[in-house]
């Protein structure tokens, strides 16, 4: 069970975990139509902390969706990374 805080938010879909593959993989452009095309699943990735539009260096925002340490973990744990 998958749980934001000490909330129940149901299953992850295989279109959200293909997603976070797909930012982990090319980055993804902030109003691209992928982008518009799976907003709920977006906003669930961006939510969780999994991927986000923040640089690494925690003071610039960028216009591309970037995977984030916890999204790559996630992915780990789904064993999608190969």
């Amino acid at each position: 069970m998958r749980t934001a805080g000490n909330f129940y938010i149901g299953p992850i879909s295989e279109d959200a975990w293909w997603l976070l593959k797909a930012i982990w993989k090319w980055g993804l452009a902030l109003q691209c139509d992928l982008a518009r095309k799976h907003a709920s699943e977006l906003a669930l990735l961006a939510s969780q902390g999994w991927c986000s539009t923040v640089d690494p260096d925690g003071r610039t925002y960028r216009n591309r969706w970037r995977i984030t340490e916890a999204g790559i973990l996630m992915l780990k744990n789904k064993d999608m990374l190969k």
